[in-house]
């Protein structure tokens, strides 16, 4: 069994329940086969990751998985890394 290709889009949002203090981002997980998945993420100053549970009423919930909190955390590893190579096109550029 071949295992489909993944490709992941990121993209910063704002939530202003959440406030300054927070980087959200909207993870969209795109597969070979058309299928994708989307959800949101933000980290605090600190670290701490919480995942969107509720569009409509704004909710946000901590992740105590740690194979979630891994997830997460690569989103935010992948969204650094392009935020950097960002940063340096501009100033190359």
């Amino acid at each position: 069994m071949s295992q489909s290709e993944l490709t992941i889009t990121l993209t910063p949002w704002t939530s202003t329940t959440l406030g300054a203090g927070w980087e959200v981002i909207n993870v969209v997980a795109h597969l070979s086969d058309g299928e994708q998945n989307s959800f949101m993420v933000a980290r605090d100053g600190g670290g701490n990751i919480i995942e969107k549970t509720d569009v409509i009423l704004e909710r946000w919930e901590a992740l105590n998985d740690e194979e979630g909190l891994q997830c997460f955390r690569r989103c935010f590893a992948e969204s650094d890394r392009l935020a950097n190579e960002k940063t340096v096109n501009t100033e190359n550029g």
